[in-house]
Formats: C-alpha cells, structure tokens, sequence
C-alpha cells in the first residue's frame, strides 16, 4: 500500500514538474534571505550603467554635430572628457555589479545545495532504490549551478536590456518618432521567433541535465567498483559504455546549441535589417535635407546597440528556460516526501536495558517482486539468533526491515511489544548497531571512523573500541596511526581490518541490538579468527541476530532460523536442526563436504 502510495506521488509530482515553463521566481527568492542592501547596489548599479550606455549615443551624435559645425578643437576635448567620464562611471558601476551578483550567486547556491543535501540525508531507501548515486550528486553540483546563473548573470543582463530597450525607445521617439516607428516594426515578429525557438530550447535543456546526470552516474558507478572493473578486465567494456553515453550527450547538446544559434541568427539578423532601415529611411530624410548627420550617426549608434541589446536578450530567454528545467529538477528532489513516515506522537520503548525485537506475520515485497512472505521470528534479550538460508531467501530485507528502512505490506514488528512505526526512526536505530559485510568506511583519520556517529568521544574511548575489536595492533602500524588518512571507501586496508574498524565501531555505539550481516564470509582464516574474537566480545550481553555465510561460525547460536522462499522453514539450535536432516543439515553437510574437498586439495 505504501509503495502505491508512493508510486501515485510520483506521478503526481512529475505530471506537476512538465508544466513548469518558466523560473519558480518565488522560491528561489527565498534562497536570497539577508541580501537586501546587496541587491539594492546591484539595481543601482544596474541602473547607473544602462543610463551610461544610453548617454553614449546622444553625447556622439550631438557631439559630432557641434564639433563639425563649430570646427572647435576645445568642443571636441569636451566631448572626449566628457566620454570618458562617462566609460568611467560605466566601468564602477559593472564592478559594483559584477562583485556583488557573484556575492549573491555564490551564497545562492550554497544554501541550495546545502538544502539539497539534506534533503538526500533524509530521505528513506526506497528513493534510493529508484535513483543512481551519480545522477543525484549531478542535480548538486549541476543544475544548482545552472540555477546560479540566474543572479550572476542573466537578472541583471535582463534588468540591463529592458532598461537600455526603454531608454532607446524613448529618446528616439524624442528625436524623430516616424523613424523610431518605422524601425521597431520588426519588435513583433522577434518576439515570436524568441518565444517558439525558446520553448523548444527549454525542453532541449531539460534532457540534456537529465542525459547528463545519467552519465555522472555511469563514471560514478565505475570508479565506485574500479576492483571489479580491473579484476574483470574490463576497461575497454566500460570505457565504450560510457562514450555511448556521452555521445548521446553529445549529439543533444550539439543540437540545443543549433537551435541557440539559431535563435541568436534571426534576432541578429532582425535586428541588424533595423539598421538598413535606418540607413534606408534616414538617408532619404538626409538628402531631402530634414535630418543632420548627428542625428543620423545617433540613430545608427542605437540601432547597433538595440541589435546588440535584442541579440543578448534571445540568449537570455533561451538560458532562461534552461533554467527553468534545472530548477525543475533541483525542487523536484526538495519536494520528495519519503515513504517511510514518521509517527506523529511517537511512543517510547520501555526497559531499553532489555531490548527484545518480533517479527509477526510480515510481507513485503520490492515492487512487484516479493522478498519475504508470513515471516515470523523472535530475537530475545540478550540471545544469540542467526539466520540461514540460501541466496534469495530475505534474509539481508529482514536487516532492512528492523532498522525501518522499509515498512512492511503487511504484519509488523516490534521492540518491547511497541510496533517500530510508532516509534522514531532515529531512536529506533540508536538502539541497533550493524556490523555488515563489505564494513563500508569513509574518507577521513580513522579516528573519524572509528568515531563515526559519535564525534564526542575522546581518543581514549576510541583506543580502546579498537583494542576491544583486535584493530589497535594494525592501527599503530599505520603512518600516523589513528590520524592516518584512509581513502574512499577504505582503500589500502584488507578486508579484515576494515571489519575489525567496522567492529569497533559498533562498540563505541554501544547500542543494546547487534546486526551482524555475514561480516566474516569474505575474510581469510588468520583474519576470520581475529574477526571473530572481536566479534565474540562485542556479542556479550547484546540481543543479537547474525546473518551466516559459514555455518560453522553460528554452532552457538541459541536460536538458528532457516529462511527460504521469503520465510523461516525450520528453527531450533544447531543439534536440534541437524537432527530434522531438513534444509539446514542439508546445507551444512554441503558446506562440510566443500571444506573436506579443499583441505584434501
């Protein structure tokens, strides 16, 4: 029903975004909180070198017709002080404008991206399962960047050019209005070219982010597993895998710019056709002997710049849609609204110094796909549990079900008799701590590691969850020991010393519930047996579930559960199973027979 719900939400929210044609213009205000007085500057500023531009012009024309009439060379040492200062003021002003537009732009984006983070931090792990890790991190760093150019850039070139367009307009219909008009008849039909070529260059946008983010997300995947690329040898797979994809990004962004360039052609060429307008119309005024040739070279001088002017304008409106779509994208993750929901009035679990966890009765299901049918299991107060079972069985959506990644289609599960939906969600996973297979780490000391999640501790806390976990011996070892650097993912360790941090951990957590999630099935003897000695120590006194790879490793268990086909098919300690010669004793004689083999090897 969830997952219904979610899918309905979806659809909504994504019918919601095609309809979004223009700038969110309010919600990205609401990005700029604290930034009055510096868009006050930026308008005056604005404001200030529009009116310059504007100046040029009239002071060209009029200045040229005094100077040729009057043959005066001080008339002409005024008119050139009187540019410059006026290029003087013009360069203050775009300085002013330019600094603070970056100022704005810049903290924009951070506050952007920082709501944009969190709002990833927050969300549950059916989203996850729906988008790739590269595609989100490229709605972070690109399309918020896109969004960017909206302050830095295109808001004040928009400002600039209606303010020039205006001014023009006026001070032309003050010199000669027959002739304004004659030229501005062009106005209409590049507004309509703009408007058609700029919808087409917004959908274009769109899909170029998303091809893009599609991309991202292709090298991330193959740099994140680059051992299993290299162990495979397959470098030259991948390499064409991601040139296929960049070539598709490729060709669409050739044929977005195809239709900028487009664009830019027919408004520069309407508007330069203004020009030969006014060449046409004010020559013949000219040698009718109505127009001076001031007044002309000032009409040329603003038709240059009303071409210009027109000319920047089609690349703002086309960047503007393009815009749009990435800000399309950046909210459409804002507005995410997560599967899993946090109770209302959360209840509060009684006795945590005796944690005890239930599963009654649950489905569920990964789509259409279901994982886990009627499963029923109890973990009790400081027991050992282990789950069993072959590949495929639910045992890894059983770990996700207890820590409320998931909830489930049906049935529930409880902590103390309380159903965890009514619990949350952080308090719940404060009371477990996890200890998986592949002990991801992250970069940073291993200080920063060991400490992940509890940033208070003092080192000596640390050592010793590191003596506690058989890692202080190798920790020493390293260059600068606990303040040594590890690499993405743990680069440079083995695969048992990334347990053993991993262990130790979990005993800096101290949480009352361990999941430990097949965490020595991929190690060596020698690091099996040191992982394992940790691991006994942190099991001591915990309510405890392990998922088994090695049989041999969960003999003591108190309770062992046999999963297969999404449910528990047998339960009972390991001589009790054993005895029932069903799956269990089944897939430890096959595990014994195996070892046999390899020894005899």
């Amino acid at each position: 029903m969830d997952q219904e719900r979610y899918e309905r939400r979806k659809r909504r929210q994504r019918d919601a975004n095609e309809k979004v044609t223009s700038l969110p213009w309010r919600r990205l205000w609401g990005y700029t909180l604290g930034q009055r007085w510096r868009f006050i500057i930026v308008t005056i500023a604005t404001v200030i070198g529009a009116l310059a531009g504007l100046a040029f012009p009239l002071l060209i024309g009029q200045g040229i017709g005094t100077v040729v009439e009057s043959k005066s060379y001080s008339e002409l040492n005024i008119l050139t002080v009187t540019l410059l200062a006026v290029f003087a003021i013009q360069a203050f002003a775009i300085y002013f404008q330019n600094y603070y537009l970056t100022y704005i732009g810049e903290t924009v984006v951070y506050r952007m991206r920082q709501a944009l983070y969190k709002k990833l931090l927050s969300l549950d792990m059916p989203f996850y399962g729906k988008h790739k890790s590269g595609e989100l991190a490229s709605r972070i760093s690109s399309d918020t960047s896109t969004v960017q150019l909206v302050f830095t850039q295109l808001a004040p070139s928009l400002l600039s050019s209606v303010i020039s367009i205006v001014g023009t307009v006026i001070v032309m219909l003050s010199l000669n209005p027959p002739l304004t008009l004659f030229i501005f008849s062009v106005v209409p039909i590049m507004m309509v070219v703009m408007l058609f070529l700029g919808r087409l260059i917004q959908k274009m946008g769109t899909k170029n982010q998303d091809m893009l983010a599609a991309n991202t997300g292709l090298a991330t995947e193959s740099i994140k597993n680059i051992t299993v690329v290299k162990a495979f040898t397959a470098e030259a797979y991948e390499a064409d895998r991601y040139d296929a994809s960049l070539k598709d990004v490729l060709y669409s962004m050739i044929h977005t710019g195809r239709l900028r360039s487009l664009n830019v052609s027919i408004i520069m060429f309407l508007a330069f056709s203004a020009i030969a307008a006014i060449v046409w119309f004010a020559g013949r005024q000219a040698i009718d002997g109505t127009l001076t040739l001031g007044l002309i070279t000032t009409f040329l001088i603003y038709g240059l710049t009303m071409a210009m002017t027109f000319a920047q304008l089609s690349q703002i409106y086309s960047q503007m849609k393009q815009a749009a779509g990435s800000s399309r994208r950046v909210f459409e993750i804002l507005d995410q609204e997560s599967v899993i929901v946090e109770p209302k009035k959360p209840k509060t679990v009684k006795n945590k110094k005796k944690l005890s966890m239930n599963v009654e009765g649950v489905n569920f299901s990964y789509g259409e796909v279901p994982a886990l049918t009627g499963l029923n299991l109890s973990l009790e107060h400081g027991k050992i549990a282990a789950l069993v079972g072959p590949s495929g069985a639910g045992k890894t959506t059983t770990f996700e079900l207890l820590q409320r990644f998931y909830d489930p289609a049906a049935g529930m599960i409880t902590m103390n008799g309380v159903d965890i939906r009514d619990i949350n969600s952080r308090d719940l996973r404060n009371e477990i701590a996890v200890v998986s297979q592949n002990a991801p780490l992250f970069s940073g000391t291993v200080y920063d590691n060991i400490s992940y999640g509890n940033r208070k501790l003092n080192k000596k806390a640390v050592i010793e969850a590191a003596k506690a976990a058989q890692a202080d011996e190798f920790i020493k070892k390293l260059e600068n020991g606990y303040d040594t650097i590890l690499g993405e993912s743990g680069v440079g360790l083995s695969g048992g010393q990334k347990q053993r941090i991993a262990i130790a951990r979990a005993i800096i957590k101290d949480a009352p519930i361990l999941l430990l999630d097949e965490a020595t099935s991929a190690l060596d003897t020698k690091s099996e047996r040191l992982v394992q000695r940790a691991l006994d120590r942190l099991m001591k006194g915990r309510t405890t579930l392990v998922i088994a790879h090695r049989l041999s490793t969960i003999e003591n268990a108190d309770t062992i559960f046999v999963m297969a086909d999404g449910g528990v098919v047998e339960e009972g300690t390991h001589e009790a199973l054993l005895k029932r010669n069903g799956l269990y004793s089944e897939l430890y004689s096959q595990q014994k027979l195996a070892k046999e083999n390899t020894d005899t090897k």
